[in-house]
């Protein structure tokens, strides 16, 4: 009974929403082969919405991303650590290039042209053959804004997008040494999660601690609580600090980084300043630039409005914007920045374009659920959910749990729910 409780449990968590009586199926004949979507971004977001958007119609699907692959972020955090391999969470486009038709674009968007529907690749130097589009899905990501410092960001890793980024922090990680210092600076604002920062630090000090090393930790929070979510404070509660989990982590909160220098003194807004061997500064984040600049290039917006039974774009400073759709990190509604939302979103999304193309109203009750499953150590992880509906005019929280606390069915837990997520959005 448990065993099919757990299976049920990982089968909603990545199950398309019921969003209408109409029975898509794979490659569905739905007349709509004139009709062509054009989808920026291969990440979860984008490659949902390419593979679903032909399973559920015969239009015409074309996917731009400059990537042969695409690198997880969820579980990232256990490359760094060891525990898993960087080929284990990357994924190639060929399931959906051979089994639903997506045509592959190995290329980035150098500008969109809103009036005319179309687009310009960036290895289109001229501008002279532009893609034209009926619906455009912009779903790249989010874009780093970096401080004004000397300092070269290329040796202080963010590795919020994992790849090379998240190699070059585990080669750092590896050189410390007893008595050294590595510094983690979480983002303000709204960021994408997972990899998240709290995690990631647990992740780091558990391994740290299993390699003997004694190493301080001092986590920089610029919010004064952690994130200021109570669930998040919950599952890490009694975790960094004197008589916690991991006492040679420093939380501290309220604070930010003010400078960092070439020999990696770190100065704090409060002035504080210490030498660090190791810095995992992760930027606060905004929409890229290709989403503000088409759809907000009269003002400083940085994530994109959209109307939430279709994830159309809701701006006023161009024309046809409702033809311009943005999921996944970039939108601005008040579901996370997240691989799993990010996955429901482009289904609903997906669902809306077809059947605009169709003649038919969107369907007027979308809801979505997002989980995340945190690793406290390297055999024991917590989880986070929450669930998120359209009330008529926004979108609100529903219903937002957490596990007690950690243990080890819930970090094997997490590798079912990643790998139905990996599958759902790449297989």
């Amino acid at each position: 009974m448990i065993v099919n409780q757990r299976r049920n449990f990982l089968k909603a968590l990545t199950a398309t929403p019921l969003l209408s009586g109409i029975s898509f199926n794979s490659q569905a004949s739905t007349g709509l082969e004139q009709k062509k979507v054009v989808v920026v971004g291969g990440g979860f977001a984008g490659a949902t919405a390419a593979r679903y958007l032909r399973r559920w119609s015969d239009c015409e699907v074309h996917l731009i991303e400059p990537n042969t692959a695409y690198h997880s972020c969820i579980l990232s955090n256990l490359v760094l650590t060891g525990d898993r391999s960087l080929d284990s969470i990357t994924f190639d486009y060929s399931n959906l290039e051979s089994k639903y038709g997506v045509h592959l674009i190995e290329d980035s968007v150098s500008r969109v042209d809103s009036s005319n529907q179309m687009l310009y690749l960036a290895s289109d130097s001229e501008q002279s053959n532009p893609i034209n589009y009926d619906k455009l899905i912009l779903a790249p990501g989010v874009e780093f804004i970096y401080p004004d410092w000397s300092i070269d960001f290329d040796t202080i890793p963010h590795a919020w997008k994992a790849g090379p980024q998240i190699d070059l922090l585990k080669q750092q990680i590896d050189n410390l040494q007893n008595g050294d210092t590595l510094a983690i600076r979480v983002p303000s604002g709204a960021y994408r999660c997972p990899p998240g920062p709290y995690e990631r630090t647990c992740a780091i000090a558990d391994y740290l601690n299993r390699q003997g090393l004694t190493v301080s930790i001092k986590l920089i929070d610029p919010n004064s609580t952690l994130n200021g979510t109570n669930v998040v404070a919950n599952v890490f509660s009694n975790t960094f600090g004197e008589n916690n989990l991991y006492p040679n982590v420093e939380y501290i909160a309220g604070d930010d980084v003010a400078d960092i220098n070439a020999d990696k003194m770190v100065t704090l807004a409060s002035g504080e300043n210490f030498t660090a061997q190791a810095i995992n500064y992760i930027p606060d984040q905004q929409a890229p630039d290709i989403v503000r600049s088409t759809l907000y290039p009269d003002s400083d917006q940085a994530w994109a409005g959209v109307n939430p039974l279709t994830y159309a774009s809701t701006s006023d400073e161009v024309s046809n914007a409702a033809n311009i759709h943005i999921i996944g990190d970039s939108q601005a509604t008040a579901q996370p920045k997240a691989g799993h939302i990010a996955n429901a979103e482009a289904k609903i999304c997906a669902d809306a374009i077809i059947r605009e193309f169709l003649g038919m109203a969107p369907y007027p009750n979308p809801m979505t659920n997002s989980a995340c499953f945190t690793p406290i150590n390297h055999s024991e992880a917590a989880w986070i959910s929450a669930v998120y509906r359209y009330d008529g005019s926004e979108i609100v929280t529903e219903k937002v749990g957490n596990s007690p606390g950690a243990n080890a069915k819930n970090y094997h837990m997490m590798f079912d729910w990643a790998n139905n997520l990996f599958n759902d959005s790449f297989g």
